[in-house]
């Protein structure tokens, strides 16, 4: 049994991949994709199936904590976040998201 459904990580590897070529470097990228890029050939090769994959999408940026205000709106942070809301994903907390609709097959 998987852990996630193949819809949920397909929509988000299909986001990850988006959102990988709008952003500027370097990119960071962290979590659940991180692992996949790194030992899924492998796992693969050994298991005969792609490893687990991931639902959300996890970014990592430096930032100098001596930055003022307005050298912190010119750093790769504050450029990607206006990037991704560009491409419709919603600020929430420190979190960024997008909804999906899931379409049901009618029987």
């Amino acid at each position: 049994m998987a852990l996630y459904s193949e819809f949920e990580t397909e929509t988000s590897y299909k986001y990850l991949k988006q959102i990988v070529s709008i952003l500027d470097e370097p990119i960071c990228i962290l979590g659940g994709w991180a692992v996949y890029l790194t030992v899924n050939n492998n796992f693969k090769e050994t298991e005969g199936r792609n490893y687990i994959g991931s639902r959300d999408i996890d970014l990592g940026f430096h930032i100098d904590k001596n930055l003022g205000e307005k050298q912190l709106n010119k750093t790769t942070i504050s450029k990607s976040l206006k990037l991704i809301e560009k491409e419709g994903f919603k600020p929430q907390g420190f979190r960024y998201y997008k909804e999906i609709k899931l379409q049901r097959n009618k029987l």
